[in-house]
């Protein structure tokens, strides 16, 4: 027998309580000599053993209601000793600890995981105390995704697999979860489900008692369809499902969700600009959100070696308002004077959650952009005029390169040396061989732009053939060159969709769009229209209806056809302020694609290659500092493939391909060093964040997950309420049946009471007074 709230059993000293209040009546009593007692005392003298026994009685049934209450809330329990007498059966407790990062959430000065911990510590310490053997395996769910090809591997995983509790393992216990910790990972129980169930086919004739240590986030519950099918498996085969929450609420959370460079020309001594995205995972509104944005700047020497780095802490960003579910951009202008890996970092405030109030990402900025120019006329003044936009002068720094070839340089080049230009501009083309539009076909799809200004050269023909009724590159069929009046009333020549290049000449009234005037153009076909299934689309049109801008997207790239001039023989764009900053606009719009920014997430692999030719086989990776710990590097020789002239690396990932390492599951900056042939360090930078699934701190309560896991036995417990007898083999509860047995209790007192006092009768209406 023993009390799952020991505090408690001090309250058995209230059990004395009436008799104490009985010994003071009695003392409060004075002995008066009165004649016409005497009479009475010889009667009571007659009666006074079954007096003595009535009050005798009734004392004790008040005690025994004290004790009835006092041992319903210190929650009597006793072991079936009989059962444990004639069975060795072992119980086996398998704890599944969630440490995915939404377990840094505090309620008030209590972590999620901090409590788990205690949990399980007391789980253990009460299974200590049971007349059968108890087991325990512990596993975390950020070590059950790692790899695992043999039983013993799969073993080696879990941090405790199939001990006895003993009170040294006790103490091992509390020794280990001083040093567990939440982990960056947005991780669910399905791993750790199919490692224990792996662990369990090891294990025979023994009570196997699963606990599900979580916050139980409706992130991860919502639809759990593979998670109900695998806890539905191990129902039916008699395993005791325990879930033990330790998140009673959802919490206020704000998280940063995104951080990458905007669209446009990133390169070396160009100022550009970072897009920082908030969201509101709470249910309330939040005020004056405050994001520090920190830059890390890694300069180059001459030589091309790494200078020491330098931080520069920029402005803070308020964002006044966000409300519950909504994402908020700030567009942050940053500036790194010389090429390189340069990193981004922006904080918040502390709050609920820990891992998601960080982002970084890395800037990877050359010197300049390279930038095709194909332009076959004799003055090459659509080139001119590219020129004169993308380098105005030694003062204005655009970031862009161009270059001016003729189009059989397009004819001449291979695929790969294409898809060094960001973009490619084909300047009033008459037409291109086979190989040039095999070449340009390549470079769209794979994440080139390409943008197109026809003019009178061109050969309706050739661009037709390209069109191939809607199945090639080209967006549209042409009849040919079409003039367009001046209008009489002075209205604007171009109208504009919505478009981000065209940003500048957006309004109704806008002066820069009233003052373009086109004069001639190639009209598409009477009948092209853009197939509704199709990514094409016409984002500028003239007056009179016909097509001046299409845009295409093919593959990984994206097309733009102008078709007029980028000279001022078909319109006076060229002339116009809005050329400018339509034109650079234009040049960010189609390098955002072959500049997709990769966002890599924890515990995603960290792989790239190296040249064989100019770097060694050998780069060590550093990983993030965490607070409270040393920086810990891995050391990796390439992957060489015969014939191949590149140096594979891979950290992360395991050579099943499938599974993590754990080398990438911390939150930061990861740097990858290496040594050039001629001695020259070499850096490369990878910036890993967390998932914000687990930014959600929305619970799915025990309605829901009844609901969501229906035909699933499970019960579901407090961690701050642990119940002893639920939670291990503790035996019988006493709970209900005392409440059972103090109802009656109660009653019988309340009758006994009447009884023994006394209550004198009631003269009847009219009587006598």
């Amino acid at each position: 027998m023993q009390f799952l709230y020991q505090p408690l059993t001090w309250a058995f000293f209230l059990v004395l309580a009436p008799l104490l209040i009985h010994l003071i009546n009695l003392m409060r009593q004075r002995r008066v000599q009165w004649a016409a007692m005497e009479f009475l005392l010889k009667s009571q003298k007659k009666h006074r053993r079954w007096i003595w026994l009535r009050q005798l009685l009734l004392l004790l049934l008040r005690m025994l209601a004290i004790a009835a209450i006092v041992a319903m809330l210190a929650r009597l329990v006793t072991r079936d000793q009989w059962s444990s007498f004639f069975s060795s059966q072992a119980t086996h407790h398998y704890v599944l600890l969630d440490d995915s990062f939404s377990m840094t959430d505090r309620t008030g000065s209590v972590e999620a995981f901090d409590l788990a911990l205690q949990s399980i510590s007391e789980i253990c310490k009460q299974a200590s105390k049971q007349g059968t053997v108890q087991k325990l395996t512990l596993i975390r769910y950020s070590q059950a995704g790692k790899a695992a090809d043999t039983q013993q591997q799969a073993a080696s995983i879990a941090d405790l697999n199939d001990q006895v509790i003993t009170d040294s393992l006790l103490q091992l216990l509390e020794e280990r979860n001083k040093l567990l910790t939440v982990s960056d990972l947005a991780i669910g129980p399905d791993a750790a489900l199919d490692l224990a169930e792996r662990l369990m086919r090891q294990a025979t004739d023994e009570k196997r008692i699963v606990h599900l240590v979580s916050d139980f986030r409706d992130e991860t519950w919502d639809q759990p369809v593979e998670l109900a099918a695998t806890l539905e498996r191990l129902s039916t085969n008699q395993v005791d499902l325990r879930f033990v929450r330790c998140a009673k609420q959802q919490q206020d959370n704000i998280a940063l969700v995104d951080l990458r460079p905007a669209s446009g020309t990133q390169s070396a001594g160009v100022p550009m600009l970072v897009d920082v995205k908030v969201k509101n995972f709470g249910a309330r509104p939040a005020a004056n959100v405050q994001v520090k944005v920190r830059t890390e700047f890694h300069p180059t020497s001459p030589d091309g070696s790494e200078l020491a780095a330098t931080e520069e802490q920029l402005p803070n960003v308020v964002i006044e308002n966000v409300q519950p579910g909504e994402t908020v951009t700030r567009t942050v202008e940053v500036y790194f004077a010389t090429s390189g890996r340069h990193i981004v970092h922006a904080s918040l405030v502390p709050d609920a959650v820990e891992a998601d109030n960080d982002r970084w990402c890395v800037v990877d900025l050359p010197e300049g952009v390279p930038t095709l120019l194909v332009d076959d006329t004799a003055d090459q003044r659509g080139a001119y005029f590219l020129e004169s936009v993308f380098q105005p002068g030694k003062r204005t720094q655009t970031g862009i390169r161009p270059a001016t070839q003729p189009a059989t340089f397009l004819r001449d080049i291979s695929t790969d040396e294409l898809q060094q230009f960001e973009v490619v501009y084909l300047l009033r083309p008459d037409k291109l061989s086979a190989q040039a539009t095999e070449n340009l076909n390549a470079y769209v799809n794979g994440g080139g732009g390409l943008a197109i200004f026809l003019g009178p050269e061109v050969d309706l023909n050739f661009f037709n053939d390209w069109y191939a009724e809607g199945s090639g590159l080209f967006p549209v069929e042409l009849t040919g060159i079409d003039e367009l009046p001046q209008s009489p009333d002075g209205a604007p020549d171009v109208l504009f969709a919505d478009h981000p290049i065209f940003s500048v000449l957006h309004g109704q009234r806008n002066p820069f769009a009233r003052n373009l005037r086109v004069s001639q153009h190639v009209k598409p076909k009477a009948t092209w229209r853009p197939a509704a299934e199709s990514s094409v689309r016409v984002v500028a049109s003239l007056r009179d209806g016909s097509p001046l801008v299409i845009e295409k997207h093919a593959g990984a790239g994206r097309l733009l056809l102008f078709l007029t001039t980028a000279d001022t023989e078909w319109n006076n764009w060229a002339r116009e302020p809005s050329f400018v900053v339509m034109m650079l606009q234009l040049h960010g719009y189609l390098s955002s694609t072959a500049d997709a920014f990769v966002e890599r997430l924890t515990g995603s692999p960290i792989e790239f290659q190296l040249d064989s030719a100019t770097h060694a086989s050998e780069v060590k990776l550093t990983t993030p500092l965490k607070s409270g710990e040393v920086q810990g590097s891995i050391a990796q020789t390439a992957t060489i493939v015969p014939d191949s002239p590149v140096l594979s690396f891979s950290f992360g990932k395991a050579k099943d391909g499938t599974t993590r390492t754990g080398e990438t599951d911390s939150r930061g900056v990861y740097e990858a060093a290496t040594i050039t042939i001629d001695g020259t360090p070499s850096f490369r930078r990878f910036a890993l964040n967390v998932d914000n699934r687990d930014s959600d701190l929305a619970v799915s309560d025990n309605a829901k997950l009844a609901n969501r896991l229906e035909g699933v036995e499970f019960s579901v417990f407090e961690a701050d309420e642990i119940v002893y007898g639920s939670l291990a083999d503790a035996g019988t509860p006493w709970s209900d049946v005392l409440l059972a047995i103090l109802v009656p209790l109660l009653l019988l007192e309340q009758l006994m009471a009447y009884f023994t006092s006394y209550h004198p009768k009631v003269p009847a209406a009219g009587g006598v007074a």
